[in-house]
């Protein structure tokens, strides 16, 4: 039994086959060493460093700060 490929299969494809060239061409470049993980201990994704960014998003920086200031807040010293 065979069936017509869907249109969307082919366009899922091919959007999936770029994202793999670009995460090959990213992991093989002089940028890789670049690559870490975000800061935020519950977050799982990667950035690529610059400055003194640490986090992926300004929501993950947000929720870091906030857990600092938490932290202090409830162990005075």
């Amino acid at each position: 039994y065979r069936t017509a490929p869907h249109p969307t299969t082919a366009i899922v494809d091919l959007a999936l086959a770029t994202l793999a060239a670009d995460a090959a061409d990213l992991l093989t470049s002089p940028d890789a060493e670049r690559l870490t993980a975000c800061g935020s201990p519950p977050c799982n994704r990667y950035l690529l460093r610059h400055g003194r960014r640490q986090w992926c998003s300004t929501r993950c920086g947000d929720r870091a700060r906030a857990a600092r200031a938490y932290a202090r807040r409830s162990n005075p010293r």
